[in-house]
């Protein structure tokens, strides 16, 4: 859920940091804890642009839109919501990438969530830049989670068979 920013820090963030994306959409979405904080790696941002970019193939405008559902955590966000534990080391396997800005989920409301997955799959395995793909349901819903914590394409959850 999403929480309405206050009226003295509406426009916080509402930087565009690329064709599609704004740095407010990568921003906390904890309730009560940092305060908008925001910080994501600028080769993720390339990462969801190439995504973007191929569930738009064969379209003339853009088509479908790729939403960001969650992408920094505070460590005390990333607890709230189950996340992996958060240590120091950005590059530590029981670190979750979201709390350094190496990671997103994302969703396409025009795509089905299984369908968008695949696609990044090929994409994790096939393209210019290695990335993790996980996804997997996580007892309310499915979720779709992209991280840059691989220097190899890396695909992981249980919900590709289901």
């Amino acid at each position: 859920m999403n929480r309405r920013k206050p009226d003295h820090l509406s426009g916080l963030n509402d930087l565009r940091i690329s064709a599609h994306f704004l740095l407010s959409e990568f921003e906390c979405k904890g309730k009560l804890c940092c305060g908008y904080t925001v910080k994501v790696d600028p080769v993720l941002v390339t990462v969801l642009e190439m995504i973007r970019s191929r569930i738009n193939q064969g379209f003339e405008t853009s088509h479908h839109a790729l939403v960001v559902t969650s992408g920094f955590r505070c460590p005390r966000h990333n607890k709230e919501v189950g996340g992996v534990h958060h240590t120091l080391d950005p590059l530590d396997p029981a670190n979750s990438p979201h709390t350094h800005g190496l990671a997103a989920d994302i969703a396409c409301r025009t795509i089905p969530k299984r369908q968008l997955a695949l696609i990044c799959r090929d994409l994790a395995e096939n393209g210019p830049i290695p990335f993790r793909v996980g996804f997997y349901h996580n007892g309310l819903a499915e979720v779709l989670h992209i991280d840059l914590l691989t220097v190899e394409p890396q695909i992981f959850g249980g919900g590709w068979d289901a």
